[in-house]
């Protein structure tokens, strides 16, 4: 059926190639005509169901995007942060102290004006790049550009490192590093226009150039020395494996990751922040926190503080670890936007 529109449909024919798979390219000595019936359904099928999925979180995307106009905070919350107000200057003794108060409320009004604003660039920022993902998506499965990128792995590992039909690692890690460079590419500029545009529109890029592609090729350094060898040795157990591989596989990366976990925050993560313990003249908000951990039964066992400034002015904070081996780090910019009351409050949270 597909075949025969192909002659009818004229400039359309090339789309019914792309459907019925006469367009993609394949691994040598693989013809159309290898395709069963259920190869169609099942490729058709995957088809529908990505463009159904982008179809319904696109919609979902479009619904939140229309909230990002509003420039006014809910009255709810209005009523809600003025009852605060009103009660903090009921509180105050006397006049002076009354008159050094600032109100919530005229402040959240305006940080709220610009999260609006910034999100809604987010937002379309996002619509477009979710489009440009989906149909870069639908043209690597229809042209069949993993197969070609697996031909192509394939002649580099035997002209470079002599690896025949039977070096299946090989094959792969060639194929994976390919794969990974060329969505590197793809995803450069994107990830230049978030940092150095919209970032920097809204007053939170504090990244140079220098900085931002230097942590590209640390990623790529970190992703080739750790992930083709965990790789590699995956492939080898599976081929060791036999018909039980999966459980094999399944224990290898548990190891895998526990592994990771460990060594994270102390190999890798610093290659591309520094931490520095928590310096003496917060001894105060130290306490806080150690108490806050305490009264929750947190073991926590060390206390950074992460240069985030270096990249971005958000602020953030997170815990590692596990079992009795734990630790809290704080963005240096957290520290510096917020009160303790309010450093402990992120945690908390």
């Amino acid at each position: 059926f597909f075949f025969a529109m192909t002659d009818t449909l004229g400039p359309w024919a090339y789309v019914v190639e792309l459907i019925s798979g006469q367009a993609m390219y394949r691994q040598s000595g693989i013809t159309v005509c290898d395709w069963h019936a259920s190869c169609y359904m099942y490729f058709g099928g995957s088809l529908l169901f990505g463009w159904v999925m982008y179809l319904w979180e696109t919609y979902l995307d479009l619904r939140q995007h229309r909230n990002f106009s509003i420039q006014a905070i809910p009255q709810l919350l209005r009523d809600a942060v003025g009852n605060i107000d009103q009660q903090a200057l009921q509180a105050q003794g006397d006049t002076a102290e009354k008159a050094d108060a600032k109100p919530l409320l005229p402040d959240m009004e305006a940080k709220f004006v610009k999260s609006q604003a910034y999100g809604r660039d987010k937002s379309v920022f996002g619509l477009v790049h979710g489009l440009f993902e989906q149909a870069w998506g639908m043209v690597t499965l229809c042209l069949g550009l993993m197969p070609f990128l697996w031909e192509v792995a394939v002649d580099l590992s035997a002209r470079h490192f002599g690896a025949t039909g039977e070096h299946e690692i090989t094959h792969s890690l060639v194929f994976l590093s390919l794969a990974c460079c060329m969505d590197t590419v793809l995803s450069l500029p994107w990830s230049l226009w978030s940092t150095f545009v919209i970032e920097e529109r809204h007053g939170f890029n504090k990244q140079t150039l220098r900085l931002f592609f230097l942590d590209i090729v640390k990623g790529l350094g970190v992703g080739a020395v750790i992930g083709l060898p965990i790789v590699a040795l995956v492939i080898h157990v599976i081929q060791w494996g036999g018909e039980s591989f999966y459980w094999y596989v399944w224990a290898l990366m548990v190891g895998v990751q526990l592994v990771m976990i460990t060594i994270y925050p102390v190999v890798i993560a610093p290659l591309f922040n520094t931490y520095t313990p928590l310096p003496e003249e917060k001894k105060s908000l130290k306490d806080r926190i150690e108490g806050l951990a305490k009264q929750l039964g947190f073991p926590l066992t060390k206390l950074f503080v992460m240069d985030g400034s270096t990249r971005s002015a958000h602020s953030n904070a997170f815990m590692y670890g596990f079992l009795n081996n734990k630790r809290i780090v704080l963005y240096d910019t957290l520290i510096e936007a917020c009160s303790e009351t309010e450093v402990t409050g992120v945690l908390a949270h």
